[in-house]
């Protein structure tokens, strides 16, 4: 299922930019075939769906071998026409297999399907009130919540402190973010592709763009490629400092969480200096980059230095204080065995298990920026726990200050005069494209005709682990809930879409 080459065609064996094989298997034996991965070290990463294909409904699972390789198998269905349930093997196909029957009206049989888990709000059939026991019982926690948390509603079951059950209900934030992209010109979706989270405007600009790209089987300008990770890294970086500030707030360490929000902001000020946009949107275009930066890079990596010399001061000082490190050791574990077996993506998995940054692959259409760049390869630690993400969590950020620095020295030794975008022509075909956003990698799929965007399936990573979120609170109390949510960076707008 592995080769180097790369073809148009959408035949079995198919490579996209060298990282992705698409095999087309039979229905009867589709759930097997994904088991059979599994049980050779594969980790399952999602079940897309493209529901308007010219070639009939076609869904894919997606399998990410240890090397980075990614194996896209593919089937083809009738509307209405079902397909072998793929929870039985892995319980994260869970929700992949809602949303499969509700946007593309593909079923999965075996699979007790709850009626529109994305397209209503508290759902009945799945509740929390189901659960019995001597003085357990059940309240409601959001979606309105206080602060500037986005719409998640969950169902806590307790005691009193333990929390032996907890339901999510994703669909507050649904916005039909897929059927919006369809229909559009595919330069002009990538408009929309960077709005699906204000988190990852620009990983998922970035992973739309590789997904067309490998359509056209173009290479873009290196320049770009360089422009496209310091934005990228520019945005991991401010998202991990917000979730410092989250976990500042919820420990009531007024100085850190003050401290941390101002790093927060000149990150974000940064960000907009160098492309007229905090989020960076409008800069990250099929092809490449839409301009060269706006400041000169000798500017942004003054600024960047003097940010990165308060946050090392600062976090330094918040991960030696003891009432702030209680808080999160050994709470939301997610242990090596349970990551693997969830396919759990990001600081999630991370934390428990080495290989799912997919910056890590030499497959990956960046690779060369980020070899350039002098990533340092992929952090990982073995605890599971908040502590254990969040000491991945620094490294990242100093990586990426790292990177974004050489980066930024690069552009200015060559000069920012030259070609930024390579121009595409009208294309055809099916795309696929992967990046590591700051929660996770980030995926689309893409059929494009005649230069339309006539199908489209998106997986943030926040989609594949707020499945996991439950599972975590193996033995923790309901004050725990506020340090591994914001542990998780998970993204309700990207867990519904």
């Amino acid at each position: 299922m592995r080769g180097d080459e790369e073809v148009t065609s959408l035949e079995t064996g198919q490579v996209i930019h060298g990282a992705v094989t698409l095999e087309y298997v039979p229905v009867e034996s589709f759930a097997d075939e994904v088991a059979a991965g599994i049980a050779s070290g594969s980790r399952f990463a999602g079940l897309l769906g493209i529901p308007s294909s010219s070639v009939g409904k076609t869904i894919s699972a997606v399998m990410a071998h240890p090397s980075g390789m990614y194996t896209l198998t593919s089937i083809e269905c009738a509307r209405g026409r079902s397909y072998p349930s793929l929870t039985g093997v892995v319980s994260t196909a869970d929700w992949y297999e809602h949303k499969l029957a509700e946007q593309c009206h593909v079923f999965a049989t075996g699979h007790h399907m709850v009626k529109d888990l994305f397209l209503t709000g508290w759902n009945t059939p799945r509740s929390a009130r189901s659960a019995t026991g001597e003085g357990l019982f059940t309240f409601y926690y959001g979606p309105v919540r206080s602060g500037i948390y986005e719409s998640v509603g969950y169902e806590l079951c307790t005691p009193g402190e333990d929390l032996p059950l907890l339901v999510v209900h994703p669909g507050y934030k649904h916005r039909g973010i897929e059927r919006s992209m369809t229909g559009r010109k595919f330069d002009e979706a990538v408009r929309v592709a960077e709005r699906v989270e204000g988190v990852g405007s620009v990983a998922h600009a970035i992973t739309y763009c590789l997904a067309v790209e490998s359509v056209a089987s173009i290479t873009i300008p290196p320049r770009a490629g360089l422009l496209r990770l310091v934005h990228a890294e520019l945005e991991r970086i401010a998202d991990h400092v917000k979730v410092a500030v989250m976990l500042a707030e919820a420990a009531g360490l007024a100085v850190a969480y003050a401290r941390f929000s101002y790093e927060l902001e000149l990150v974000q000020q940064l960000r907009g200096t160098l492309s007229g946009s905090r989020f960076s949107r409008g800069v990250v275009v099929p092809g490449g980059v839409a301009a060269p930066p706006r400041c000169s890079p000798e500017d942004a990596m003054k600024r960047a230095a003097y940010i990165r010399q308060l946050l090392y001061e600062d976090a330094s000082e918040a991960m030696s204080t003891p009432s702030f490190i209680d808080r999160i050791r050994h709470a939301g574990v997610l242990d090596a065995e349970m990551a693997c077996r969830q396919g759990a993506v990001g600081l999630l998995a991370r934390g428990a298990t080495p290989g799912t940054d997919v910056r890590s692959s030499g497959a990956m259409p960046l690779a060369e920026a980020y070899i350039q760049a002098g990533y340092r390869g992929e952090r990982s630690a073995t605890g599971g726990d908040g502590l254990a993400r969040q000491q991945i969590r620094w490294e990242e950020v100093w990586d990426s200050f790292f990177m974004v620095d050489h980066a930024l020295g690069l552009l200015s030794e060559t000069g920012l005069d030259g070609s930024w975008r390579e121009p595409l022509p009208p294309l055809s075909g099916l795309g696929f494209g992967v990046f590591e956003s700051p929660q996770g990698e980030c995926m689309y799929l893409v059929e494009i005709q005649d230069g339309i965007l006539t199908g489209c399936n998106i997986r943030p990573a926040s989609f594949h682990n707020l499945q996991i979120f439950p599972l975590i609170f193996n033995g923790d109390i309901f004050t725990d809930f506020a340090f591994n949510e914001a542990s998780l960076e998970i993204s309700p707008a990207g867990a519904a879409l």
